[in-house]
């Protein structure tokens, strides 16, 4: 994070890049668009004897393709031969060759729209990848680490709590075993679908690896956390009730008020809470809030076991 921030500081063109990419797609296609008119006006000017700017146009056609999709792109493109066949040629090289030149133009600036939005698409397709489980399609236990560390930080300069909870499945192996691996890739798969659907858009549902998940609930509360995770977890027990798989659940939830120093330390709370439970009989909710709300008292820790049927 810190060799990112280094690197946005020292090379300002990455940092119009980032700051366009977290902007909506319309304020790219109406600098595109204004740099288009810019380009015009100065080729308009300039005799085409002199110097030629029909390559300069490429400028708004990448910021359209890239920032604002293929379909913004291709009308830049042909905003650009349009404003470039208005800059005088005409005069100078006779109307036949003045089309011909329009058309190779035209299909170069749809060329580059084409490519870089093909480009484009390849880059979502693999950072979506690079940050989703391939079986539950949940976020993957690397892309989830970043969100924390994002919601931390959030959560540490608006001073709101911060839910984070870990769930485990209890005898897993039995149901590779009993019903074979598919029939636990099923199972995750149908785990990950009923916490999507019983929780918010805001929150996040990740799995981390094998059969261990992890939830971060922003600006949820413990009196919050202590009705959303049973919810999640009887309908969770639905579904295994419904297949006949011998499996619980046994789910850790840490609800910090206050902040450790490190996100390394949430989740080794929120860790260590769930291996807790299953040390100590399974099939349990075990609660733990960090931290006080009132800033007069020092911080202070309260535990809650629930057992679920």
């Amino acid at each position: 994070m810190k060799h990112l921030a280094n690197v946005l500081l020292a090379n300002p063109f990455l940092r119009v890049i980032r700051y366009l990419e977290n902007q909506p797609p319309l304020l790219a296609a109406s600098l595109s668009l204004l740099l288009v008119f810019l380009i015009g006006t100065v080729d308009t000017l300039i005799p085409s004897s002199e110097m030629t700017l029909s390559i300069v146009y490429a400028v708004p056609i990448l910021m359209a393709a890239w920032f604002a999709g293929i379909r913004f792109g291709s009308f830049i493109s042909v905003t650009s031969a349009i404003c470039w066949l208005s800059s005088g040629p005409i005069q100078e090289t006779g109307l036949a060759l003045t089309c011909w030149n329009t058309v190779v133009s035209l299909g170069f600036f749809l060329l580059i729209n084409y490519l870089l939005s093909a480009l484009k698409s390849g880059y979502e397709r693999e950072r979506r990848l690079a940050r989703t489980d391939g079986l539950t399609g949940l976020t993957n236990r690397r892309y989830f680490h970043e969100l924390l560390e994002a919601e931390f930080l959030r959560s540490r300069r608006y001073h709101y709590p911060l839910t984070l909870a870990y769930i485990d499945v209890d005898n897993f192996k039995e149901v590779n075993d009993r019903f074979g691996h598919g029939a636990g890739d099923i199972l995750l798969s149908l785990m990950a679908k009923v916490m999507v659907n019983q929780l918010r858009a805001v929150d996040v549902v990740a799995r981390l690896g094998g059969d261990e998940f992890a939830l971060m609930l922003p600006q949820t509360h413990a009196h919050d956390a202590q009705v959303v995770l049973p919810r999640v977890q009887a309908q969770l027990m639905r579904i295994v009730h419904h297949h006949g798989w011998p499996i619980s659940f046994s789910i850790g939830v840490a609800t910090f008020v206050k902040l450790p120093p490190t996100v390394q330390e949430m989740i080794e709370q929120a860790d260590g809470l769930m291996y807790d439970v299953k040390l100590h009989g399974k099939n349990r909710i075990k609660y733990e809030v960090i931290g006080t709300a009132t800033p007069s008292l020092a911080p202070t820790s309260k535990r809650l076991m629930v057992r679920t049927s």
